[in-house]
């Protein structure tokens, strides 16, 4: 019976029905490609924020890096900065050393902490 339908399906309805199949194929590609997006999206999101430690953490160091920055601790300032991964933050340390009394001098300690703490994590991780 199969071969008598086939045989009454004209080329058209054939290719129409190749075609639909060859849609739900690329349809159904293109959804599981979407889910392995999402899913990697979602485990990178994991992953930093595991990395980040929790928020309440994150807040507090943040307030602590803004009382550095009020009491001037521009060192400690960016050690937080470096720890909280804010650029941003950072830029507002160097900006605070250059506008100081003695601008020269404090931005080479910010210079020689940084790379203090750059040769001791090349050196301890």
């Amino acid at each position: 019976m199969s071969d008598d339908v086939s045989s009454v399906t004209s080329p058209e309805e054939a290719e129409k029905h190749s075609l639909l199949a060859g849609k739900e194929h690329h349809d159904q590609h293109d959804w599981t490609h979407s889910l392995q997006a999402h899913a990697a999206e979602l485990a990178h999101s994991t992953q930093e924020a595991a990395s980040r430690g929790p928020q309440k953490s994150e807040i507090q160091l943040r307030y602590l890096l803004q009382i550095m920055l009020e009491a001037n601790c521009l060192e400690i300032a960016t050690v937080i900065s470096i720890v909280l991964k804010d650029a941003l933050a950072l830029i507002r340390i160097v900006n605070a050393a250059r506008t100081s009394g003695d601008s020269k001098v404090c931005v080479m300690r910010l210079f020689k902490g940084l790379k203090t703490l750059d040769h001791w994590a090349q050196n301890e991780w």
